[in-house]
């Protein structure tokens, strides 16, 4: 099979069909959950496909910038678009998950440049900090990720006794209906999965045969082809702006500690130059983003989406 065929089956399989399904079976009443539930599950599942695809082929790369290309494209891309197209709200937002994004940030990267405190030692060792996210770095990583459910948790006590007691409901009641919907989302992330195979495959090729790198081909198509059903329920769900942004923030939170300190739990991993800069590209971002909470919505929104295309030029020039 071709790799033009690869990436165009993996696209179809990966982007299209699963939101054709979810449409069919809103209609039939299969699912019932809210547009929020139904991105953010497709989501979770593309970027745990994505997790196991890396951990199956060995390629670090290709877990790496699909996590963080993808958290730079919300953030700025589809919540700039959502700011300058939709009107000016009041913010009802009362905890800044961006704050504790942009520390794990900071955390990940004195993990990843921990090797020029202590020097080089063995990569093959536990304890490793040549250049690299160890086994143990992972762990602190994870660790993050507990710390911050522990705190939503703890937070949240008041809203899950107000869907307890019946004054907010996300979930039918309907037992047929949870049934239903657990095999039609079984069925969905054995198709992303199947898809972002399909699309592994054809970009390794297509950056052999065009002599370019795998991380441009996939920080730029990948991280596109793969949030297409994303930016789509996203941008026709009802949720305010501020909702969706701080949603970003949480799903780069959940990708950076969870699944890239799974990766390095599993196998540790080299910290080449190119994710340095990028986990400092999006540690910036989300630091100016606490900046300019004040901005109009319209003119934040516009330095968003000018931001992503200095970005995307920045691929080219790395």
């Amino acid at each position: 099979m071709s790799s033009m065929i690869k990436i165009i089956l993996g696209t179809v399989i990966t982007s299209v069909i699963p939101v054709l399904i979810i449409e069919m079976a809103k209609k039939k009443k299969w699912i019932e959950l809210n547009d929020f539930f139904h991105r953010n599950i497709i989501y979770y599942m593309t970027m745990f496909c994505v997790l196991l695809a890396g951990n199956l082929y060995g390629n670090t790369e290709f877990v790496f910038t699909i996590i963080i290309g993808s958290s730079i494209l919300h953030i700025l891309g589809v919540c700039g678009v959502k700011f300058v197209l939709e009107k000016e709200e009041k913010n009802t937002i009362t905890w800044n998950h961006g704050m504790y994004y942009a520390f794990s940030c900071i955390v990940f990267l004195f993990l990843g440049a921990d090797y020029l405190m202590f020097g080089n030692r063995s990569s093959a060792s536990w304890f490793s900090t040549e250049n690299m996210i160890s086994r143990t770095d992972g762990m602190v990583l994870f660790f993050l990720l507990l710390f911050y459910l522990f705190i939503q948790a703890y937070f949240s006590k008041k809203s899950i006794e107000q869907k307890e007691s019946g004054e907010i409901s996300y979930l039918p009641e309907n037992t047929q209906s949870i049934k239903k919907s657990i095999i039609v989302f079984v069925i969905i992330f054995l198709l992303i999965y199947t898809g972002v195979a399909l699309l592994f495959s054809g970009f390794s090729y297509i950056t052999w045969k065009l002599h370019q790198s795998f991380y441009l081909v996939n920080s730029l198509l990948g991280v596109w082809v793969l949030n297409l059903p994303y930016i789509y329920l996203t941008m026709r769900s009802g949720n305010k702006k501020e909702v969706i942004l701080e949603e970003s923030y949480i799903q780069g939170l959940v990708g950076l500690t969870g699944g890239i300190g799974c990766r390095a739990i599993i196998h540790p991993f080299w910290m080449s130059a190119r994710y340095i800069q990028d986990v400092m590209i999006l540690c910036v971002i989300v630091t100016l983003m606490q900046l300019i909470k004040k901005i109009p919505a319209t003119i934040r929104g516009s330095i968003m989406i000018t931001a992503y295309l200095a970005v995307v030029i920045g691929l080219f020039v790395r």
